[in-house]
């Protein structure tokens, strides 16, 4: 029986889904005792963190930004940085 798409990019991607799981879980363990709108705010700020780290890791590591047959760290970056952008945008001014 052939293997099912989903399984196979779930076994070419693991270490960078189990990276990006890992930092997000660190992330709402600091961020959520801060509470309230607090815990939006770094929570934000964290990602943003995590997307320059793994824009800079990427950058030294030399991956490919365009045609890697998986995910890379500029992956990652932009995922992180999206999750930034949006829990930034639900703080209240």
């Amino acid at each position: 029986m052939p293997e099912s798409p989903w399984s196979a990019f779930f076994r070419r991607n693991r270490p960078s889904l189990i990276r990006l799981a890992m930092f997000i879980g660190v992330t709402l363990v600091v961020a959520l005792p801060t509470g309230g709108t607090r815990a939006l705010a770094v929570m934000s700020f964290l990602f943003w963190i995590g997307a320059m780290v793994s824009a800079v890791t990427a950058t030294v590591r030399r991956e490919l930004l365009h045609g890697a047959p998986n995910l890379t760290r500029w992956d990652e970056s932009l995922f992180l940085l999206l999750l930034g952008l949006l829990t930034g945008f639900a703080v209240p001014t």
